[in-house]
């Protein structure tokens, strides 16, 4: 995987899990205050929840609620046990730091990519392949539906175009929707971005009768002026790219319900103090004219279910103008929405050193940041620390155990296949109990490990000024991948610079033992 699947990986990741605490908190804070604010003002709740789950940019805080949760989790970069070809990975917990060869059990490499390193590249694949099926979807089942409907178009009275005209100058609009009237429409209804297009389906007019008429119309024109044909594909635009997710399916729904009570209550903001009661008997009378039939999600129509209908009579019947008290009390929750929203976690903590601009926060080109606790380091660029050449460094930011965190990339064998390597640098340490290491691992096309190592032996642990480190492996013939970098393990910071990678003189020694295995059954009784 290389740096920009594992960035948009993580992007993907994070957008998640930030979006999912959203939509599960204003889920829950819908349910305390839904009766008391105002419909609109819970609508605009779900709009800034929607631009949450499509944008994946926010502010970082130490006071966001999704620095005291845990997001989705991010793809694990674990690592091989060394000396045991059958087995690809290992974690932190399995075997402890510092039981590795000098115990004569399984060395654990920290800080390499392992098996779930190319999972993270295909996560993200079938994630943008989900949405982008979805989205096609979308656009053609909305084309073809819209198109089906204009097939069985018939001719408008003149007086639903002139009641129309009317609603539309009442409205304050300045242009008058398109006017169909077809067989196949299920429901009144309107569509469209940039222009408005009013359907009606063959016959309703004559059955409803002109004053149930012009409250339907009043509806469709009224989602017109609020704009909510956009909201729509907002909506569906963050079902698309979380379709993995039902926590999302279902805010997409209530956000849909929601809509449609809010554009009652704007109507019926708008009508004379009688005209409430008018206002749903006509919705119960396009029900029944529609004969079971239904709206859907390419069209805001007057209703899409009977279950939904029955909870937008019973508001209406109930409907009340809104108070002051009420309509602050509705502000200040998107105003609390918002707040949370245009927030993050707080990833970095800028490291001590260092002035204005002299630090970066993530991986620089051509590196990108791994470990089995990613969102519990920060990793970067650091030009203060007295070197000729800029540093790069991995810091801890939240309490660690048995993790570990750092930078690596990977390259082509090709030029070093049947010769010795060196991989060197500089390593600094600032209170890191367990030290930090380089690491090398040469792979084979299947992605077999055939040389590796990892310093855990002798760590640059500490606070210790640049040390110098280094690993040397035999690349054999059949190699296909050289992966390596470097990583910090649990908590404290670490910084490397100066480093180099090349051929190894011939008097060089390895710094790890060929991987073998014997050719015949060993010490079956376990002699010591």
């Amino acid at each position: 995987m290389n740096a920009m699947a594992a960035q948009v990986t993580e992007a993907l990741q994070g957008l998640a899990g930030r979006g999912s605490l959203l939509v599960a908190g204003f889920l829950v804070l819908r349910a305390i205050a839904g009766g008391r604010v105002p419909a609109r003002w819970l609508f605009a709740g779900w709009i800034v929840v929607a631009l949450r789950l499509v944008v994946p940019f926010g502010v970082a805080t130490s006071w966001s609620p999704f620095n005291w949760a845990t997001a989705l989790p991010r793809p694990v970069f674990t690592a091989p046990v060394a000396g045991r070809e059958d087995s690809r990975t290992a974690t932190a917990e399995a075997v402890p730091v510092g039981s590795g060869a000098a115990s004569g059990g399984a060395q654990v490499s920290f800080g390499e990519p392992g098996a779930t390193a190319d999972g993270g590249g295909w996560f993200g694949l079938v994630w943008m392949s989900g949405f982008g099926g979805l989205v096609i979807v979308r656009v053609l089942s909305s084309r073809r539906l819209f198109q089906r409907w204009r097939t069985t178009a018939q001719p408008t009275e003149v007086w639903v175009r002139a009641l129309v005209a009317d609603e539309t100058r009442v409205a304050g609009l300045r242009s008058e929707p398109e006017l169909i009237t077809a067989a196949a429409v299920p429901v009144p209804a309107i569509s469209g971005l940039w222009r408005a297009t009013l359907w009606l389906p063959a016959g309703m007019a004559e059955r409803l009768g002109a004053a149930d008429l012009r409250n339907v119309v009043r509806h469709e024109l009224a989602h017109w002026r609020r704009r909510d044909p956009w909201t729509n594909e907002l909506l569906a635009l963050a079902r698309a790219l979380h379709w993995w997710n039902p926590l999302v399916w279902l805010a997409v729904r209530t956000a849909r319900a929601d809509c449609e009570v809010a554009c009652d209550e704007f109507v019926m903001q708008r009508a004379a103090s009688a005209e409430p009661a008018a206002y749903g008997a006509s919705l119960l009378k396009v029900l029944g004219a529609a004969g079971g039939r239904t709206g859907t999600s390419a069209a805001l129509g007057v209703f899409e279910t009977r279950k939904q209908l029955k909870r937008r009579i019973t508001m209406i019947a109930k409907y009340r103008a809104p108070s002051r008290g009420r309509t602050l009390l509705g502000a200040a929750v998107v105003a609390a929405v918002m707040a949370v929203a245009a927030t993050r976690e707080s990833r970095a903590q800028e490291p001590a050193a260092g002035g204005a601009g002299a630090v970066t926060t993530t991986a620089p080109a051509g590196w990108w940041e791994n470990g089995n606790a990613t969102d519990k380091y920060v990793v970067g660029v650091d030009t203060t620390q007295g070197r000729p050449a800029p540093a790069a460094y991995v810091k801890s930011i939240a309490p660690t155990e048995k993790t570990f965190g750092g930078m690596m990339q990977t390259c082509d064998a090709k030029a070093y296949q049947g010769k010795r390597v060196r991989f060197s640098g500089l390593l600094k340490t600032a209170d890191a109990p367990k030290g930090a290491c380089l690491w090398l691992r040469v792979d084979d096309a299947d992605g077999k490990m055939l040389a590796f190592d990892n310093m855990q032996r002798q760590p640059v642990a500490g606070t210790k000024d640049w040390t110098p480190a280094e690993i040397v492996l035999d690349v054999p013939l059949g190699a296909a991948t050289l992966n390596f970098g470097f990583f910090l393990m649990d908590t404290g910071q670490a910084w490397v610079s100066a480093l180099a990678f090349a051929e190894a003189g011939p008097g060089v020694a390895a710094t790890a033992e060929p991987q073998t295995i014997p050719d015949k059954p060993t010490n079956l009784g376990f002699a010591p």
